[in-house]
Order: C-alpha cells, then structure tokens, then sequence
C-alpha cells in the first residue's frame, strides 16, 4: 500500500463559510443539479452527510465534518475511480479564510 499526498491552494470569491457549506454540506443536493450529464444522484448511505472524471459508479465514506474548523474528509471505497489498482482514495479539505 502506498500514500501520496497532493496540496492545492486556491483563492475563491465565494466567502469561506459558504464555500464549505456548498462543498461539504449540501454537495448531496448541489452537484447533481450543477453537472448533471455526469452525477445522476448522491445517496448517503452511511456516515453524516457529505467533479473530475465523470464515473459510473463511486461509493465513498463520510470520514469526518468539522464545521467550526471548516475541515472534511472522505474515502473513496468502492467504483470506477479506484481502477481496480488502489484499495480506497481519501481525501481531507480545509476551507481557510484569508484576509488580503
């Protein structure tokens, strides 16, 4: 098993509190409105609630949500972005709130 980590920055005009609930809070209900020709539907089936490629099938865990620090993190566990070469993709986002 192997870990890699990759960090990306990125300013956006969409104020931090916001951003995190559209993000890790109502993704469920947001993206498939927002690209439907490549999410059909988001059930959570386990875990507290919470684009790139577009996939038939993905099952991820809800690993946290921290809405006081803006943290979320969840695992890919099951579906075609796993390729069948990796046992589970996770990932963790922290929403920071910058002053310019």
């Amino acid at each position: 098993m192997g870990i890699s980590t990759f960090t990306e920055e990125f300013v956006s005009p969409v104020p931090a509190q916001k951003l995190f609930k559209a993000l890790a809070l109502d993704n469920d209900k947001l993206l498939p409105q927002l690209i439907p020709q490549a999410i059909k539907s988001i059930e959570t089936i386990q875990g507290d609630g919470g684009s790139g490629p577009q996939l038939k099938h993905l099952k991820q865990r809800i690993d946290g949500i921290d809405k006081e620090k803006m943290t979320f993190s969840y695992t890919f566990i099951e579906g075609d972005a796993l390729i069948d070469k990796v046992e589970s993709i996770s990932h963790e986002i922290k929403i920071i709130l910058k002053t310019l």
